[in-house]
């Protein structure tokens, strides 16, 4: 189990390796990862006036639609394909038959969800507890799972600033 430095997820996580104890299972919890948290913040002070201008979702469709000021946030596609990155990663130091649970928040969701499977949180809802995207690897091969929708990603995964 690894999880964004944000409160309510690690909090989540705790929960989550409790409910494996119970059962018998000891989950290596390794804490949190920045990666996981909201690296592509850039500016916390232009954050919080975009998102005084905007309620939640229209603050977020902003952003996904590259309405917000440079420098604010990363690009929303290339926040997206920075956090699949961390899944690959994650994926690639998981054992043979092993399973790792990322436990992250509604924006990182939201990004996966709309700039990588293109399904928008106006035409799918927005996100319930412990929704999430389901990732698998293979290889070079980085598959997301949300629902009945599929896609597969060439790792390794880069940004237009070639991260």
């Amino acid at each position: 189990l690894l999880h964004s430095p944000i409160r309510r997820c690690g909090q989540t996580a705790a929960r989550i390796g409790a409910g494996y104890q119970r059962d018998g299972v000891q989950p290596d919890l390794l804490g949190d990862d920045h990666d996981l948290g909201v690296p592509y913040l850039l500016d916390l002070d232009g954050l919080v006036a975009q998102t005084r201008r905007y309620d939640l979702q229209g603050f977020v469709r902003a952003w996904f639609d590259g309405r917000l000021p440079a420098g604010v946030v990363q690009a929303a596609h290339d926040a997206a394909l920075d956090l699949a990155g961390v899944a690959a990663r994650e994926l690639e130091r998981t054992p043979a038959g092993g399973l790792s649970l990322l436990v992250s928040h509604d924006w990182n969701v939201l990004l996966l969800r709309e700039s990588l499977l293109g399904l928008r949180h106006e035409d799918v809802g927005w996100l319930d507890y412990l929704d999430g995207v389901v990732m698998t690897r293979r290889g070079d091969t980085l598959r997301l799972h949300w629902r009945d929708i599929n896609k597969s990603l060439p790792v390794p995964l880069t940004t237009s600033s070639g991260r």
